[in-house]
């Protein structure tokens, strides 16, 4: 494996095109200096400098590996000149799109406003959360996940080194406005929507899987009229002013009254959702993260849904 220490010898035999003012500038003998470059172009296996009475050279490749170390150089000195004081406290979630969230991040605001924490929260499709925080882009997840997906996301975590705190559970609704003319009855039967307009996010590899799903022996697949919209607020919204039809699972029921929208019981709905936050496998989280968990779980408790 490539040292930092090699690269920093590399770069200074370039700049003085001289092994012995190299090892003058860096403090070393010669000897161990031509040792640490022959070392270097064996790992990458190429040639990187040209040798002769007048000094080095750089070779084509070593060239171009002159540059990247440069940039790698630079970046290096931002980082050691970086005052950690002045980095605020920052929390990144990747999240399924749920209303709930916009409460969590209130309250957790509302708790630490004497002291700056920036917060970026991220609304994408299961697939996305995943990679999001196995790439060190989020800090945490919160996927929802049917018994449908849950095999191959259980092991989908598992490649990528995650682990996953399931904390509540829950069904599929119709989820309807008052132009509906489902919004009075108290429970739908999947026939009724055959013709409907249905809202439901972007397809990805999990929600594919969810469409297997039968009802009352009618497939998800059935549904031929549908309108794919990411954002959870706006599918509210069009739900509220038109008769279109979002068919998932209602953590938020109070919320959505708000607008004029109703969560109806689906007859025959064995489905079960379960929700949960991922994380990476032994990595500690920060009192902020913990604390946003914290606020996350006992949120979904006042909204009296059933913990595992």
């Amino acid at each position: 494996m490539i040292q930092l220490q090699q690269l920093i010898f590399f770069e200074t035999v370039a700049d003085k095109k001289s092994m012995n003012k190299a090892a003058q500038a860096l403090y070393i003998s010669q000897p161990n200096l031509s040792k640490a470059i022959r070392s270097l172009e064996n790992e990458l296996n190429v040639k990187i400098f040209e040798r002769s009475n007048k000094g080095v050279k750089l070779t084509e490749d070593g060239y171009k590996l002159y540059k990247y170390v440069k940039v790698i150089r630079k970046q290096i000195n931002m980082i050691q000149s970086i005052s950690f004081d002045d980095i605020p406290r920052c929390i990144c979630v990747a999240t399924y799109p749920c209303n709930i969230l916009y409460q969590v991040i209130g309250e957790f605001y509302n708790r630490n406003k004497e002291q700056y924490i920036e917060i970026t929260l991220r609304e994408e499709r299961l697939q996305d959360i995943i990679e999001s925080v196995a790439s060190l882009q989020s800090d945490i997840g919160i996927i929802e996940v049917n018994n449908v997906q849950k095999d191959k996301v259980r092991y989908l975590l598992e490649t990528k080194k995650l682990e996953y705190h399931e904390f509540a559970a829950d069904t599929w609704y119709a989820h309807v406005g008052k132009n509906s003319p489902f919004y009075y009855q108290e429970i739908i039967k999947m026939s009724q929507l055959a013709d409907c307009t249905i809202i439901r996010s972007p397809d990805d590899y999990f929600s594919n899987l969810s469409y297997l799903f039968e009802v009352d022996g009618i497939p998800f697949t059935q549904f031929e009229k549908t309108m794919f919209v990411n954002e959870y607020a706006t599918r509210l919204r069009l739900l509220s002013m038109t008769d279109m039809v979002c068919i998932e699972s209602a953590w938020d029921k109070e919320i959505e009254k708000q607008i004029g929208v109703r969560a109806i019981p689906i007859a025959n709905c064995h489905i079960q959702v379960n929700i949960g936050w991922i994380k990476r496998k032994e990595e500690s989280l920060s009192v902020d993260v913990l604390n946003f968990i914290e606020i996350l779980e006992q949120r979904f408790q006042e909204f009296n849904i059933s913990y595992k």
